[in-house]
C-alpha cells in the first residue's frame, strides 16, 4: 500500500502541486488577514465580465455535472464512473456532516455583512445565508478533476484540471456564497477523499479488461452480440 500510495503521488504531482500552492496561499492570506478583511478586498474586483464567467462556471460544481459525467463515464469504463460516484457521495456526506454538525453556526457572506451593503451581488445568483463551512463546491470540483487527471498521463492536462478545479472552487468566493476558507477546507476535504478511494480502486491493470470494472456499457454490449 505504501508503494502504490508513494506511486500515486508521484504520478499526480501535476495536479496535486497547483492545488496544494492555492491551499498554502489560502492559508497565508487567512493567517495574515481576518476572513471578512480577505473576502471584501476579492469582492472589490468584480467585472461584468468575471460576473458572467463565474456565474456560469460554478454550476460546473453543481450535483447534476456530477451526475451526467458519471452517466458518460459509463460507456468509457466503469471504474472511473464508480471512482467519481464513489468520491463525490462521500465527499458530500462528510461535508454535509461538518455543515449541519460542528459548524452549523458559521455564516455565509451574505448574513455576515447583512446590512452593510459591503458586497458587490451577482445579478442571478440565488444566494444562501447559512451552513458555509466547508464548501461542497470545492469539494466536489477538486475531487471530480483529480478523478478526471487519473484517466490520463499527459501532466499538462492534469494541471489543466487542477486550475480548473480551483477555478470551481473559487468562483464560491467570488460570488460571495463563501468565505475563501470554506473553499480551502472543501478543496482539501475532497481531495483526501479522492486519494483514498483511488488507492481502494486502483487503475488500469496490465491486461486491461480482465476485470468487469475494465469494462464499459458499450463493451459489454459488443461482447455480449458477439
Amino acid at each position: 500500500m505504501g508503494g502504490r500510495a508513494k506511486r500515486l503521488l508521484s504520478d499526480n504531482r501535476s495536479f496535486l502541486v497547483p492545488l496544494g500552492l492555492f491551499v498554502l496561499l489560502s492559508i497565508a492570506l487567512l493567517v495574515l488577514f481576518t476572513t471578512p478583511e480577505v473576502h471584501l478586498a476579492i469582492d472589490a474586483h468584480h467585472t461584468p465580465a468575471g460576473d458572467l464567467f463565474f456565474r456560469l462556471v460554478t454550476n460546473l460544481g453543481d450535483g447534476w455535472a456530477v451526475v451526467l459525467l458519471v452517466l458518460i463515464l459509463l460507456f468509457v469504463r466503469y471504474r472511473d464512473a464508480i471512482l467519481v460516484a464513489a468520491v463525490n457521495i462521500v465527499s458530500a456526506l462528510i461535508v454535509q456532516v461538518l455543515k449541519h454538525g460542528p459548524f452549523a453556526a458559521n455564516v455565509r457572506p451574505l448574513e455576515y455583512f447583512r446590512g452593510t451593503n459591503a458586497l458587490h451581488l451577482v445579478p442571478g445568483v440565488t444566494m444562501y445565508s447559512y451552513n458555509s463551512f466547508p464548501s461542497g463546491h470545492a469539494a466536489t470540483a477538486c475531487a471530480t478533476c483529480f478523478c478526471l487527471g487519473l484517466m490520463t498521463s499527459n501532466r499538462w492536462t492534469k494541471a489543466a484540471l487542477a486550475v480548473t478545479g480551483v477555478t470551481i472552487a473559487f468562483s464560491r468566493v467570488y460570488l460571495s456564497q463563501h468565505f475563501l476558507r470554506d473553499i480551502c477546507a472543501g478543496a482539501v476535504i475532497g481531495m483526501l477523499v479522492s486519494l483514498a478511494f483511488a488507492l481502494i480502486l486502483g487503475g488500469r491493470g496490465e491486461n486491461p479488461g480482465e476485470s468487469w470494472m475494465d469494462r464499459s456499457v458499450i463493451r459489454r454490449t459488443r461482447r455480449s452480440g458477439a
